[in-house]
């Protein structure tokens, strides 16, 4: 018996990392004080109120003359939404047999609080010529993924629109620090939206996916 010479293995890894951000950043909505300025203005060509009156109404009805949320800070993360990729693979074999390992790891976070995805997927493909004639390819492919997202983030529940149609004036913090989610018996806030802070920490889901994928072929030569 000849002893089949053993070809060494080579190990290949690569890597990137980067990070996510909106390629546009979109419209400043107005904080607390232009709004006051502006509804005021309103107020005044409108119902021919002062300036004085029109301040009264304003924090008799809808501020409190202090809050100033930037729901468009608030609902996105704190830090830069990180993106990773890691793959290592090894090949190798003999005159006879030859193989490929490999596996790699992916995640991406979204620019959004409660938004990530992540992906684990290995491979195996294993070549032998059995004998002169019969050859045998055997491979496993398999993945791993997983995403978190808000729950129904569309319409009144979409944490990006609610930036926008949130008004500064609506806190979005209890004087305890608990999350404010609307007003009494409706839930919502005043402009009938929800709280997207509140919504991004309780109101998420998880789904994962798994996927393998088996092949074998066989191949002889008459």
């Amino acid at each position: 018996t000849c002893a089949l010479p053993i070809w060494d293995t080579k190990f290949s890894f690569s890597s990137e990392y980067g990070v996510n951000d909106l390629a546009v950043s979109g419209q400043d909505p107005m904080d607390s004080y232009q709004m006051n300025e502006y509804v005021g203005q309103a107020l005044m060509n409108s119902f021919g109120m002062s300036r004085e009156e029109a301040d009264s109404y304003i924090l008799a009805n809808y501020w409190d003359g202090t809050t100033n949320t930037d729901w468009k800070n608030e609902v996105r993360r704190d830090k830069a939404a990180i993106q990773q990729t890691y793959n290592l693979s090894a090949t190798g074999g003999n005159e006879r047999t030859q193989y490929f390992v490999s596996g790699g790891y992916f995640n991406q976070e979204g620019v959004i609080d409660a938004t990530e995805f992540s992906r684990y997927s290995g491979t195996v493909n294993i070549t032998s010529q059995a004998t002169e004639k019969f050859k045998i390819n055997a491979g496993v492919i398999s993945s791993y993924s997983d995403m978190e997202t808000v729950t129904q983030g569309v319409s009144f529940a979409n944490p990006m629109l609610a930036q926008y149609f949130l008004r500064s004036w609506d806190k979005g913090y209890n004087e305890d620090g608990s999350f404010y989610i609307g007003q009494p018996g409706s839930r919502r806030m005043p402009n009938g939206l929800f709280n997207p802070m509140f919504l991004q920490e309780n109101n998420f889901q998880n789904a994962g996916t798994t996927k393998v994928t088996v092949n074998l072929r066989g191949t002889y030569d008459i």
